[in-house]
């Protein structure tokens, strides 16, 4: 017995992290899956709770809730089709299962900051469990609402396949926190709290956009593959969220117009419209648009008294080639947006630009190029000597490979660029269409302090954010390309550069 207790006792003594603050322990236990923090409970009694009060943020994804040595990718593939079938099927039902349990242990006054779910849920098929689990979140004062239904391939149950399947259609009536037992104040005060809220794979009703009028406090709705049906409009959308800030459409289908206007919206910054190739016109007139992000086929644009808009991204799609169109929109720019700071392109670069018109006010121009052969970026100094306030020039380009034809470097004639201070070239690889350009910019901008050409690639994800290269995880076609940048493409950069570098400026190449 006296053995047992030494040994006990021992084991509390070497358990140092027990005996840490409440506030570290929580801390670390909301870096872990939900899985994983529910599993410490069992270590100790000083654990049993803890869990509870580290999760503010809940994920349903099949990843956090079911085990995957039952249900994941490797298992699946392993198997047959009807045993895959049984185990998509059992993997639903597992799903739903461990939802309801994880939600039922939760206390009454447990705030959750974010919530989110990642199924192929469909109206018909179980769509009453993600009304519940939407309708526990809003109760509970939830402040970003996270719902993806894009299908997961061989994860999807056979029962969610063919024409019977109905999408589900947001927000229906039962998310709604109401009911006659309840306080309608009281729970209009908890809608308050909804500021976020993400949707992808579902559908809009004309009937249930009225729901919308429940959730007035939203500061940024993000829509992904949404179906408008039946009327449901983005001005219905709107008039319903007063508070709305950020607006995002990608892949969204039967939105034919939008009509973003005053007063129908007073406080949108930023709007994205993206592969919504349904939409045919975009009318932005009288509100505090500061920023608006384009891609797609060429719409009728029209933009009146946005005096505020002055970041613009545009992909435009022309024919059979992509970004064609862009370049083909710049003279209309300066016409239509004279106010323009930051202009970001993405376009293909085979496309000669004629004479533009004054970019009055532009001082930041970002070219992102998209695969295309031969490769011309001289059409930038076209842009370059329309902008003489431009600051920041950044071009990034498409990492890829090709047999680049000899070519005598053009100089045309000189153009003063009296404001440019720093160029980022990024994805370089040291052609002599790359080269042509940097020459031409250091023969022109006098005060340049500094040029940068970088062969990692960077994409544009929107909204300001990049996603980096990172060498740290290359694969084999890559690590070519950045072997033949160490053996060939930098020395020829800084053969070709290195006289060309104006007294004060700074040429990094990495």
């Amino acid at each position: 017995m006296v053995r047992k207790i030494t040994k006990m006792a021992m084991m509390e003594e070497d358990d140092r992290i027990s005996q840490l603050p409440d506030h570290i322990l929580t801390s670390m236990l909301s870096s872990l899956s939900i899985r994983e923090a529910v599993g410490t409970s069992v270590l100790s009694s000083r654990w049993r709770d803890l869990w509870i009060r580290s999760i503010s943020t809940i994920d349903f994804h099949p990843d956090n809730l079911l085990d995957a040595r039952e249900y994941g990718v490797e298992l699946v593939n392993k198997v047959g089709e009807v045993q895959r079938l049984i185990i998509s099927f059992k993997r639903l039902l597992n799903f739903i299962l461990s939802g309801n349990q994880f939600l039922r242990q939760l206390p009454v006054d447990h705030k959750i900051i974010k919530f989110r779910v990642n199924y192929p849920f469909r109206r018909n098929r179980n769509g009453q469990v993600l009304d519940q689990w939407i309708h526990f979140a809003i109760s509970r004062g939830v402040e970003e609402l996270d719902i993806d239904l894009l299908s997961q391939g061989y994860f999807d149950y056979a029962g969610d396949q063919g024409d019977n399947v109905e999408a589900y259609d947001f927000p229906c009536d039962s998310v709604v926190p109401y009911s006659s037992s309840t306080s309608s104040a009281s729970n209009f005060v908890i809608l308050l709290s909804l500021k976020r809220l993400r949707l992808n794979a579902c559908i809009f009703l004309q009937r249930n956009l009225s729901n919308f009028v429940y959730f007035s406090s939203l500061e940024a709705i993000d829509l992904q593959h949404i179906d408008f049906k039946s009327g449901a409009t983005v001005e219905t959308l709107l008039a319903h969220c007063p508070n709305l800030e950020w607006l995002s459409f990608y892949e969204c289908t039967r939105i034919f117009r939008m009509h973003i206007r005053h007063p129908l919206t007073t406080r949108l910054k930023y709007l994205s419209v993206k592969s919504c190739f349904d939409v045919n016109e975009i009318e932005i007139d009288g509100v505090e648009l500061a920023t608006f992000e384009y891609c797609g086929i060429l719409p009728n644009f029209s933009f009146k008294e946005v005096p505020s808009l002055l970041n613009v991204y545009l992909c435009i799609l022309f024919g059979t080639s992509v970004g064609d169109g862009t370049i083909l929109s710049l003279p209309k720019i300066p016409k239509t947006l004279p106010q323009l700071e930051k202009l970001m392109l993405r376009c293909s670069c085979d496309i000669e630009v004629e004479e533009l018109p004054t970019f009055r006010n532009l001082k930041h121009l970002v070219v992102i190029e998209m695969k295309v052969l031969p490769r011309n970026l001289m059409w930038i100094a076209q842009v370059l000597k329309a902008s003489p306030l431009l600051q920041i020039l950044e071009l990034h380009l498409d990492s890829y490979d090709y047999q680049e034809e000899p070519k005598v470097i053009e100089r045309p004639p000189r153009a003063p660029l009296n404001h440019l201070k720093e160029v980022v070239i990024s994805g370089a690889h040291g052609y002599l269409s790359e080269i042509e350009l940097a020459i031409y910019v250091l023969n022109n901008a006098d005060i340049l302090e500094r040029m940068i050409i970088d062969p990692y690639w960077r994409y544009y994800l929107g909204d300001g954010k990049w996603q980096y290269e990172d060498p740290q995880h290359e694969n084999l076609w890559t690590r070519a390309r950045r072997d033949k940048w160490a053996k060939m493409g930098r020395q020829r950069v800084l053969d070709y550069l290195q006289q060309e570098v104006p007294p004060k400026a700074e040429l990094v190449v990495f």
